[in-house]
């Protein structure tokens, strides 16, 4: 997994993530849920080779910790998409890079379909 995969995009205060857990089921039907809300909520092409970088929330807080910054995971509290979350206090400078890269170090890659 590349590093800036989770590095917030230019002028955005947050990384924008999905809460998979927010869905019922097991792991696979939870990401089948997220492909629904991405293709029919927000409009993105996810195509039968995308992939998802999953990673869990207290890692992302304990990379964030170790590297003296203050990492949180928060719902957005869209009702059309209550699994769509933010990544805050994450660094956007080159500086920074091996914050991104601990966090990406962590993430599994699932893909998007079976």
């Amino acid at each position: 997994m590349e590093a800036e995969a989770f590095v917030p995009r230019p002028g955005e205060e947050f990384l924008s993530v999905d809460w998979v857990e927010y869905f019922e089921g097991t792991p696979r039907e939870q990401l089948n849920q997220i492909c629904k809300v991405l293709l029919e909520i927000r409009k993105y092409d996810v195509k039968r080779d995308s992939a998802f970088a999953v990673v869990n929330c207290l890692k992302i807080r304990n990379v964030g910790n170790s590297n003296g910054h203050d990492l949180s995971v928060m719902t957005l509290g869209e009702q059309e998409d209550p699994s769509h979350s933010g990544v805050y206090g994450l660094p956007g400078n080159p500086e920074s890079d091996i914050i991104h890269q601990e966090i990406a170090n962590c993430a599994s890659v699932e893909s998007a379909y079976d």
